[in-house]
């Protein structure tokens, strides 16, 4: 194991790292092919929370690749916003929900794109981020009986004309979508 491995392992060790991931850290053998591992982006952010307790300059580019511990470092080290990961989190929906859920504290444009082509992430994105109705992610979430229904009760808040197509398609989300949002019958169903 080269000198800065070693002592970042040993660090590591100290802090109280599992044993899996300082095996998998020893055997890499040197910092540069410890940074190209895939676990990289977590041990990173593991080392600069849980070691150092703040920014990990050397340990950055490794976090700036991966959308879930960008997040992470983000929220939890950086406290705020974090330019080098957005390029990442912004490609993902799960994680551009999150950023701009507990980072942002509202809407984040850049990854609005990725979150508006999935259901439940777009529904998410509108109850949680944006407050209301979101027109970009309701093409996505009008495919899906379940986010349909959902979208309809806790975000339109009524009858919701886009999403009925797909929610009549199942029994279940059809039965629960005329006793929780319409609250009667649903005129028009299986007509």
């Amino acid at each position: 194991m080269d000198a800065i491995l070693g002592t970042l392992h040993a660090r590591a060790a100290g802090a109280g790292a599992c044993r899996p991931d300082l095996a998998a850290i020893a055997e890499c053998g040197t910092w540069k092919r410890a940074l190209a591992h895939e676990r990289a982006p977590y041990w990173a952010y593991w080392y600069a929370r849980d070691v150092i307790n703040g920014p990990w300059a050397p340990g950055e580019a490794a976090i700036a690749q991966n959308a879930e511990w960008a997040h992470w470092y983000a929220r939890d080290v950086i406290k705020g916003p974090w330019a080098p990961g957005e390029a990442a989190i912004a490609q993902d929906a799960e994680w551009a929900y999150w950023y701009a859920y507990n980072v942002i504290k509202g809407p984040w444009a850049p990854g609005e794109a990725a979150s508006a082509q999935n259901a439940g992430w777009a529904y998410k994105y509108a109850r949680d981020v944006i407050n209301g109705p979101w027109a970009p992610g309701e093409a996505a979430i009008a495919q899906d009986a379940y986010w349909a229904y959902r979208y309809a009760r806790d975000v339109i808040n009524g009858p919701w004309a886009p999403g009925e197509a797909a929610i009549a398609q199942d029994a279940y989300w059809a039965y629960r979508y005329a006793r929780d949002v319409i609250k009667g019958p649903w005129k028009g169903y299986n007509e």
